[in-house]
């Protein structure tokens, strides 16, 4: 009598699976691996070059490097950065503008927090020429008749927290920091077309994800002896307190103008008063003057509070977006800067084109102490004699050969496998090179 064929079990967990049954579930596997997987193991990080970054864009709050971000036209890649700079960087572009986007600690607001992180960015990304600050700040009234959710540029940024003390009174003592010459000629630029980048930011906002402008009837100025108690909401203060003005603008507004800067949140208004009549300021801010320890910067702030005690955090999101809003704006009429002599042009000839030209001969360059010097060519090269004093940098790039020098016994060669990657490697080493100094 013929054996009946046995079915295989499922349960049966002695039992291997066939072959074909093996290479069927591999298979299965391998079309339907999750897509978190792929991005891990068969991705590559994108590579990213330190030298193309040239706009340093510093947040104090995490409401403001999440407005910044939404700037950005596209993201880029992670970079290596070295063990001793704490700061966590979003890179990206906008328009012709490379982007290192970095935040303050966490309950780190402050002048000296934000010169800390302004030199960490500065060493990690040496080609950065344009340094800012933007986000949020305290509003101070005036004839300019400045509202919430309007945007202070700052021509000048003082320390306001340095006194100078009498024997019946004390005297602000400020620092008066300005721009760098680069923003300051785009800034006169910026101006010319003030109404149209008023529009601009407008603009920018309607298209922005989930932007919603609070209700103007919150933007209420008190008068400067109307203090805020604990006891009741801002709404319930006495409304012969609130200060009259002229209607709000549609639109977002810019005003031009001395920021203010310190280690404290003034929540005053009598201080604020005070302040702005001794400085001549139109916003009060913690982390500008800072930044200007390091590097010169322009300061952007949207006006969240009248810096008084009826400080609250329903403008916050707005100005920090409308603050974004006016650097991105503000960036378009910018042209890309790079160092002088920077490794950072494109590499855009063919190989083929660069081997047919000729050669270029580099020797004799002799760099003193702390200097920084950088030399491309896209033709093949020489490259003999030369010597760098203490802390100096050197970079030489050529169709197969980068030598780095830094001040060491030595020069350093790297050979390039592939023609076209050899600006790629020189912009990596020259930026490590510089970093070590």
């Amino acid at each position: 009598m013929p054996s009946k064929r046995r079915g295989r079990s499922h349960s049966d967990p002695d039992r291997s699976p066939t072959p074909s049954a093996e290479r069927k579930r591999q298979k299965y596997e391998k079309e339907h691996v999750d897509s978190s997987e792929l991005c891990m193991t068969d991705q590559k990080r994108p590579r990213v070059h330190l030298g193309k970054y040239s706009v340093g864009w510093i947040c104090a709050l995490d409401i403001e490097l999440t407005a910044a971000e939404s700037m950005l036209d596209a993201l880029h890649g992670t970079c290596d950065q070295d063990t001793h700079d704490s700061n966590t960087y979003i890179l990206g572009s906008i328009g012709q503008h490379n982007v290192v986007l970095a935040c303050l600690p966490n309950d780190g607001a402050g002048n000296n927090n934000a010169a800390i992180v302004a030199t960490h960015l500065r060493r990690t990304f040496p080609s950065i020429t344009m340094m800012l600050m933007v986000g949020i700040g305290g509003g101070v009234p005036g004839p300019h008749n400045p509202h919430l959710g309007d945007v202070v540029i700052g021509t000048k940024v003082i320390q306001y927290d340095l006194v100078k003390s009498f024997d019946d009174h004390i005297q602000l003592k400020g620092i008066s920091r300005r721009p760098d010459p680069n923003a300051r000629t785009a800034l006169t630029r910026f101006k010319a077309g003030h109404e149209t980048h008023q529009k601009n930011i407008s603009n920018i906002l309607q298209h922005l994800k989930g932007y919603i402008a609070p209700d103007p009837a919150l933007d209420v100025l008190f008068c400067s002896s109307c203090e805020y108690s604990s006891t009741q909401d801002c709404e319930f203060c006495d409304e012969h307190n609130h200060i009259r003005r002229a209607p709000r603008s549609a639109e977002p507004r810019i005003h031009y103008g001395k920021i203010a800067s310190g280690n404290r949140v003034v929540r005053n208004a009598i201080e604020r008063d005070g302040i702005a009549e001794e400085l001549d300021v139109l916003c009060i801010d913690m982390e500008a003057a800072g930044v200007m320890d390091s590097f010169p910067c322009l300061s952007i702030r949207g006006l969240s509070d009248y810096a008084d005690s009826h400080k609250n955090d329903v403008w916050q999101k707005c100005a920090a977006n409308t603050a974004a809003a006016c650097t991105k704006e503000f960036l378009a009429i910018v042209p890309p800067r790079t160092i002088p002599g920077s490794i950072c042009a494109s590499n855009n000839t063919p190989s083929s084109a660069r081997q047919q030209q000729p050669r270029i001969v580099i020797r004799n360059i002799k760099a003193g102490d702390w200097s920084h010097q950088y030399f491309e060519a896209k033709e093949g090269s020489s490259i003999s004699d030369i010597s760098a004093g203490k802390n100096s940098v050197q970079a030489f790039g050529s169709k197969d050969i980068i030598q780095i020098a830094s001040g060491l016994p030595t020069t350093q060669n790297i050979e390039s496998p592939d023609a076209d990657d050899s600006t790629d490697q020189l912009m990596d080493e020259c930026a490590s090179a510089y970093a070590r100094c």
